[in-house]
């Protein structure tokens, strides 16, 4: 596996553990919290997509 390769796994992974977070904090009637995993999630998610 190359680098670029590693970096979208990785940023996947961690791109919807972080949108899993923000579900879970939503359930917990953390909204604030939940704002702000959501946000970082889809920028990481977008950012492993951008890697070549």
């Amino acid at each position: 596996m190359d680098r670029g390769t590693l970096l979208r796994i990785g940023g996947l992974v961690v791109g919807f553990f972080l949108l899993g977070q923000a579900a879970r904090a939503v359930a917990d009637g953390e909204l604030v919290l939940a704002a702000l995993g959501a946000v970082i999630g889809i920028a990481v998610l977008l950012t492993a997509f951008q890697f070549d």
